[in-house]
């Protein structure tokens, strides 16, 4: 994703389908420092942490959520900070 301020691309976070129950997101760099975190699923990062624009690179991302209906799923995987 791109946060320049151009309008495209300057959040990223996942798509969600449905409604969910319970909701966990944690982006994290590549120390393992956690530098966004949300329990609410139309939130998202804006590449910044505690106010200070982050490094071009690979950050990793950490999901648990819990679906009205009960089912439970869990994602990470990573994605690419450009500017």
């Amino acid at each position: 994703f791109t946060p320049n301020g151009d309008a495209k691309n300057d959040v990223w976070r996942p798509i969600m389908y449905g409604n969910e129950d319970t909701y966990k997101l944690l982006i994290l760099n590549r120390w393992g420092q956690v530098v966004f975190s949300s329990e609410v699923s139309k939130e998202g990062w804006d590449g910044t942490f505690n106010g200070i624009p982050q490094e071009i690179g690979t950050y990793f991302y950490h999901l648990k959520a819990k679906c009205l209906t009960g089912q439970e799923e869990e994602h990470q995987g990573d994605f690419l900070l450009i500017r």
